[in-house]
C-alpha cells in the first residue's frame, strides 16, 4: 500500500477552484455596489434641486436629509445658494473621474 497515490494534488485543485469560483461570485455581487449608491445620491440631490424652488422647501429637504445620508450636511448646511451645492458637488466628482480616467 506505499505505492499508492495519496490525491492530496487533485483535492487541493479541487479547492483552489471552489475557492476561486465563490470569490467570482461574491464579485459579481459586490462590484455594482458603489454604481448603485452613487446612483441613489443622485436621485436625491436631483430631489433636492427639485425641492429648492418650492415654496414648501424646508419641509421638503428636511424629508430629503434621511436619504442624503452622510453628504447632507455639506448639501444642506454649505456655503453658497442651495441651488449651487449640488452642482458644485457634481463638477466635483466629474473632476474626479476625469483625472482617475487618466
Amino acid at each position: 500500500m506505499a505505492d499508492r497515490p495519496s490525491g492530496g494534488a487533485a483535492d487541493f485543485l479541487a479547492m483552489a477552484f471552489a475557492i476561486v469560483g465563490l470569490a467570482g461570485i461574491f464579485a459579481t455581487y459586490a462590484a455594482p455596489v458603489p454604481l448603485v449608491r452613487a446612483i441613489r445620491e443622485e436621485v436625491v440631490l436631483d430631489q433636492v434641486l427639485a425641492a429648492s424652488g418650492k415654496p414648501d422647501r424646508a419641509a421638503e429637504l428636511a424629508r430629503l436629509r434621511p436619504a442624503l445620508g452622510t453628504p447632507a450636511a455639506s448639501v444642506l448646511e454649505g456655503p453658497g445658494t442651495i441651488e449651487a451645492r449640488p452642482t458644485e458637488r457634481a463638477r466635483a466628482v466629474k473632476g474626479f473621474l476625469l483625472v482617475r480616467s487618466g
